[in-house]
């Protein structure tokens, strides 16, 4: 499976936490990273693009919580109550680590949730933990061609 090329939908809106996510990533080839980073944006972008087409449904999303537009809990709701798109696992990346944030979004079934590492060294062993686990470990859902 090292052959295959990953889509990873990044919904984020903060410029340096693209950056550093397209760094981390970028030391992999076989990852292509789709950036949006307004909530209402990136819903239009699943319910247009990947719930009429499941096949280029990505691999996985990342998902910030702080959005404009929809905020990341309403993105995450939209996600798992859609009969296409739940399928795609969702990782939570924030930097709001409360008990009741890291609670709520459990309860809207994100798969995990990962408080966002200030440091660079530590942000790139997640990734690194991430590509292992996600990519090489797990088995992702198979999505069926429209007809």
């Amino acid at each position: 499976m090292s052959n295959n090329k990953y889509n990873i939908l990044l919904v984020e809106d903060n410029e340096g936490d693209i950056w550093l996510a397209k760094e981390a990533f970028g030391r992999y080839r076989n990852y292509e990273i789709t950036v949006q980073s307004n909530g209402n944006e990136a819903i239009e972008y699943l319910l247009k693009r990947v719930a009429e087409n499941p096949e280029l449904s990505p691999d996985l999303i990342f998902l910030d919580l702080n959005l404009p537009g929809k905020n990341g809990w309403e993105i995450l709701e939209i996600i798992k109550n859609n009969r296409t798109l739940r399928l795609i696992p969702v990782i939570i990346m924030s930097t709001d680590d409360s008990r009741a944030s890291v609670n709520m979004v459990y309860d809207l079934h994100a798969n995990c949730f990962i408080v966002k590492p200030v440091d660079v060294e530590e942000y790139f062993k997640i990734i690194d933990t991430i590509d292992r686990f996600w990519f090489k470990t797990v088995r992702l859902p198979f999505y069926e061609e429209k007809n």
